[in-house]
């Protein structure tokens, strides 16, 4: 079986992310939510952290490890 995994940006939302992943059929998803380059960064909006959720949901998505 092939394992597929990609580096895609989150502009447009997280929830965006986890869409993306789906339709190039991949397996897995891993987010950088914080620049490395700085310990200055936004917080994550609670609205975007929920519509992460609702999205894994509707998908479907295995939850256990999120």
């Amino acid at each position: 079986m092939l394992s597929l995994s990609a580096v895609d940006l989150c502009s447009g939302g997280l929830s965006n992310a986890i869409l993306d992943t789906m339709e190039i059929g991949g397996s897995a998803l891993g987010l950088f939510l914080r620049s490395q380059r700085t310990w200055n960064c936004k917080p994550l909006d609670n609205d975007a952290a929920e519509l992460f959720k609702k999205t894994l949901k509707v998908l479907y998505v295995i939850v256990d490890l999120v």
